[in-house]
């Protein structure tokens, strides 16, 4: 027989209603993530804006909101940035715009 592994019992939440389960695996990788992002904090050096997102203007494959997501990726002083939209709104288009 396998080993039993331990399960955290969480809160009920919006999209799961009768709760959710976690283990201590994931704790633990979650609370380096967080340490990881807290050690990050004002540690990047920013790149140089490349022209075509310096002012925020629409460009062909970049519509000015997205223009301003990818100001804010590449002049961050953070290790971390996100963006958060809808499934289909561009989001993976924005990221790759963005010259690395």
């Amino acid at each position: 027989m396998g080993q039993r592994r331990a399960l955290i019992a969480l809160d009920a939440s919006i999209s799961s209603p009768n709760g959710t389960f976690t283990t201590p695996e994931m704790v633990a990788l979650e609370r380096d993530n967080l340490n990881l992002m807290h050690a990050g904090c004002g540690q990047n050096r920013p790149s140089r804006l490349p022209k075509r997102f310096a002012n925020g203007q629409q460009t062909e494959d970049c519509p000015p909101i997205k223009s301003r997501w990818a100001q804010l990726i590449l002049t961050t002083p953070e290790w971390l940035a996100s963006i958060e939209g809808r499934a289909g709104s561009a989001n993976t288009t924005t990221v790759g715009s963005a010259p690395s």
